[in-house]
């Protein structure tokens, strides 16, 4: 399972998200909608890139935090910061 938190600079709720993933010791990978490039994040991230581009691609807003299965597939997704919602999203990575 990957977890893709969606964030950009200066944005409050995303690091709200990222102290919460890190006290918690969640992995993630982390992803600036506004900086990174299509060519950074696939040179990075080979064929997961790709997915991670499609989704930055068709967002409506930071933060967003996606979860992939092995498969590639989306099995969940937050917008905003929820910790409920985080929660009941990190249980699906164990």
């Amino acid at each position: 399972m990957n977890l893709i938190k969606y964030m950009k600079d200066g944005c409050v709720p995303c690091n709200l998200i990222t102290n919460l993933l890190d006290e918690k010791g969640v992995k993630y990978i982390e992803i600036n909608a506004l900086k990174d490039s299509k060519e950074k994040i696939e040179e990075r991230y080979g064929s997961l890139g790709v997915i991670i581009e499609e989704i930055k691609n068709n967002l409506s807003g930071v933060p967003v935090l996606v979860l992939l299965n092995d498969n590639k597939e989306e099995v969940g997704r937050v917008s905003g910061f929820n910790p409920d919602e985080i929660d009941s999203l990190l249980r699906k990575l164990n």
